[in-house]
């Protein structure tokens, strides 16, 4: 796995149209952050971030959820696979993208993220200097 990639493939589709991946809650948990800043992909579809499968979403959102410890698709309301010709087999990917830059594998933070932290610092010494 690259740090800002994870790819995986679906492997179920449950009675009520439910999209399972194969990929599991630890490999989640070791590629964090799971924030809107984590787009995931299926069959050119996409939603952005992790929810918590107790959450309530409008009918006819695209969400991605823990189901049984795997990584779970929904349309809400919706037989998501029929609704999204979603089949066995088709590639699910995760990529953390950014408006902010680029990720910094090295110090694990984006690129943006860095600089204003950097600008954070020097405003802060510019002001102990000035005291």
């Amino acid at each position: 796995m690259r740090r800002n990639r994870l790819r995986g493939s679906v492997v179920e589709i449950d009675d009520q149209g439910i999209v399972l991946t194969d990929l599991t809650e630890e490999q989640l948990e070791d590629a964090r952050p799971w924030n809107s800043k984590l787009r995931i992909l299926c069959n050119e579809h996409e939603t952005f971030g992790i929810f918590s499968a107790e959450e309530t979403f409008p009918p006819g959102t695209f969400v991605a959820f823990l189901h049984d410890g795997r990584l779970a698709l929904q349309i809400t309301g919706k037989d998501t696979a029929n609704f999204l010709r979603i089949r066995l087999g088709m590639p699910v990917e995760l990529k953390w993208v950014s408006n902010t830059g680029r990720w910094i594998p090295r110090v694990g933070k984006w690129e943006a993220d860095i600089e204003r932290e950097e600008k954070k610092k020097a405003r802060q010494q510019r002001k102990k200097k000035d005291s």
